[in-house]
């Protein structure tokens, strides 16, 4: 997560903040904030002690800003249990964050040679010359998906209204709906410019 982060130029202590708010103890990480912190803001709450359930709930966390949140979102995913990375559908800025020591340019690479030709075993992902020598936790990477996200919008007036599904497929091909996220974006475009400057 910290080679995510240093990809997008985010602050390497959002990783302390995000563990704090998902790990069970109130033992406080460097750059993190347990319930003490939270406890304390105008409108307090606790720490959810808790992995997370949707991405939007990152906007809770202590250094977490509109604005970052947006930036991770086409990069990160939640999910009820562990989940590998597909290495054949990532992208590159992915690609850099899970596999240790590969810079930009090679992971730009990489990603673009896999949409090309995918992998269809790891064994053959480990051949392939410009990771051979890359260090990596193969436990978390995977040449196929189980979880989809279904992202759909509808513009209702000046309102758009946002849906996100997350979708598993199991073992045996079955299909089953995870979650289902909604959240509403005031949609600025369809604004005069008079109604921008208010």
């Amino acid at each position: 997560y910290k080679r995510l982060l240093s990809s997008l130029k985010l602050p390497l202590s959002l990783a302390d903040t995000l563990l704090d708010w998902v790990d069970r103890d109130e033992q406080v990480m460097a750059n993190g904030a347990e319930d003490i912190y939270y406890i304390a803001l105008d409108h307090p709450y606790r720490a959810a002690n808790q992995p997370l359930n949707n991405v939007s709930e990152l906007l809770l966390i202590k250094g977490y800003s509109e604005k970052i949140v947006q930036r991770l979102k086409p990069f990160v995913f939640t999910a009820d249990e562990k989940t590998a990375v597909n290495i054949n559908t990532s992208s590159s800025v992915v690609l850099q964050a899970v596999l240790t020591g590969i810079s930009e340019s090679q992971a730009v690479t990489l990603a673009n040679s896999l949409r090309v030709l995918p992998m269809r075993k790891m064994a053959d992902f480990k051949k392939l010359p410009s990771v051979k020598d890359i260090a990596f936790e193969e436990d978390y990477l995977s040449v196929s998906s189980n979880y989809f996200a279904i992202n759909s919008y509808v513009l209702i007036d000046k309102i758009q209204v946002n849906l996100q599904s997350i979708i598993y497929r199991d073992s045996n091909g079955y299909i089953f709906v995870r979650s289902r996220h909604e959240s509403l974006d005031y949609n600025y475009s369809f604004l005069s410019s008079e109604d921008k400057k208010e």
